[in-house]
């Protein structure tokens, strides 16, 4: 038997891979034919923040895993400044092409646990854009004060992370329930971790949660959270 618990993850691999099958497929992203669907929830998912907490007027946004920059996009429409990170060069050049007339939206390639490109207290909104499900293990807390780093105080962190049990038949194949994580090629490539284990991580690393739900939907529960760096 495999000892998962020694077993890295690959996180540039995994994902170079898949966006280069994206682009072999004509895909419009990570989520296939379901993009539009997704994007007109992220639209309606923005609008309501902003209707609630009133972030800054053209505040900077940083978003982690920002992909091919479909949610990107959506977020730069209602008139955020937004940066997009990404660990995979393909992903990265699709989002700038497709979104090269967006003048207040740019993406770099880069790791979610090593942020110093960017200055203390940079940002008004770091989003997770389905990230940091994907980070695993020690690595998830360098994430986590790496954001916190970054925010300024009093900025919103916005958590968008799978949770609890998986429900799809072919990660319940490869996943290790000691570790919580699913397996792919041999490397950890999601963590769903309990809603409790989630909410604690985000408020241990300086956070205060303003609201907290959980969408349970038929392949897989997802935990949305928003949370002020407690200055």
């Amino acid at each position: 038997m495999r000892n998962h618990a020694r077993m890295k993850p690959k996180y540039k691999e995994l994902h170079e891979a898949r966006y280069r099958e994206i682009v072999e497929k004509g895909l419009k992203g990570w989520g296939g034919n379901q993009v539009p669907e997704r994007e007109k929830y992220w639209t309606d998912y923005w609008a309501e923040f902003v209707k609630d907490f009133k972030p800054p007027d053209k505040g900077e946004v940083l978003e982690l895993g920002s992909g091919a920059g479909n949610i990107s996009a959506i977020i730069a429409r209602h008139g955020f400044n937004v940066t997009g990170i990404e660990i995979s060069p393909t992903a990265v050049q699709i989002a700038s092409k497709r979104n090269e007339k967006l003048e207040n939206l740019r993406f770099f390639e880069m790791n979610v646990t090593d942020l110093s490109r960017f200055e203390d207290k940079t940002f008004d909104i770091v989003f997770d854009g389905l990230c940091l499900h994907c980070i695993i293990g020690e690595d998830r807390s360098l994430a986590f004060k790496e954001i916190h780093r970054v925010l300024k105080p009093g900025g919103f962190f916005m958590l968008n992370s799978i949770c609890d049990e998986p429900k799809d038949k072919e990660i319940i194949k490869n996943y290790d329930s000691v570790m919580r994580c699913a397996f792919s090629d041999g490397a950890p490539y999601r963590y769903f971790g309990r809603k409790e284990s989630l909410i604690g991580e985000i408020a241990s690393h300086g956070f205060e949660i303003l609201r907290e739900r959980v969408e349970v939907k038929p392949n897989g529960d997802s935990l949305r959270a928003i949370a002020r760096r407690i200055p």
